[in-house]
């Protein structure tokens, strides 16, 4: 969690990042910081794993969705 932080908050490369293996309030906080650093560059794979309240706040943020089992990895993933 600490290197999607920094990521989001630091660098301004695109990442992808899954949400398998983050815990609900980690969800919560990399809506968060995606609010706070205003990034257009993420792509998030919700793997199923987000609760209701999660995908409506997702489908507001200006993300793109992907499957990252099927999409090659261009980028590095989370």
């Amino acid at each position: 969690m600490d290197v999607i932080r920094e990521h989001l908050m630091y660098k301004n490369s695109p990442i992808t990042i899954c949400m398998k293996d983050l815990s609900p309030q980690e969800h919560y906080e990399i809506i968060r910081i995606i609010l706070e650093s205003e990034k257009d560059n993420v792509s998030i794979c919700t793997h199923g794993c987000t609760n209701v309240y999660v995908d409506i706040i997702l489908n507001k943020l200006k993300i793109k969705f992907v499957q990252c089992w099927k999409t090659p990895q261009i980028v590095k993933t989370f």
